[in-house]
């Protein structure tokens, strides 16, 4: 079966994600700083939990390799954030991934707002990237835009074969 990455998988986006994933099968590894999350992961049928550091190269070409598919959710509030997100994309590229789908917000255009903008710094990179296979979803509030959560998901499992 082929893997899914999931960065960010512990937090509010990742965790029904990851749910939603496991109830159809999906083969997950998840990307995640704390051995206490690593567990969570587990309990929620994460296939392969990985404990990691997202500022690092070397842990993020690590869990990059033999994916399939990447969800990349960002930390928030991060002044790191778009660094962060060129490190993922530019391993997922050299992993050479098939789908990858990163989870922005509304109005990422918004310049004064840093972790606004620090999306779409990563939107362009995306979009720039010549991946085939690229979603963005951007949320405001509880409501998906652009691209409800059930369209990605079958993307998904569209693109990795889920």
């Amino acid at each position: 079966m082929q893997t899914v990455l999931i960065t960010g998988a512990s937090g509010a986006v990742g965790t029904p994600t990851i749910r939603h994933l496991v109830q159809r099968g999906a083969n997950i590894r998840a990307l995640t700083s704390k051995e206490s999350s690593a567990a969570n992961l587990k309990s929620l049928g994460v296939l392969e939990p990985v404990v990691g550091d997202l500022t690092s190269d070397a842990d993020v070409t690590r869990v990059m390799q033999g994916v399939v598919s990447v969800l990349h959710i960002p930390p928030r509030f991060r002044e790191d954030e778009a660094e962060i997100g060129m490190r993922v994309l530019a391993a997922a590229k050299a992993g050479k991934v098939k789908h990858f789908v990163f989870c922005s917000v509304f109005h990422p255009q918004m310049r004064d707002l840093d972790h606004h903008y620090n999306k779409l710094l990563v939107e362009e990179a995306v979009i720039d990237s010549m991946l085939v296979n690229q979603t963005m979803v951007g949320r405001d509030g509880n409501r998906s835009i652009a691209l409800p959560y059930s369209e990605l998901l079958a993307l998904m499992r569209q693109y990795g074969r889920m």
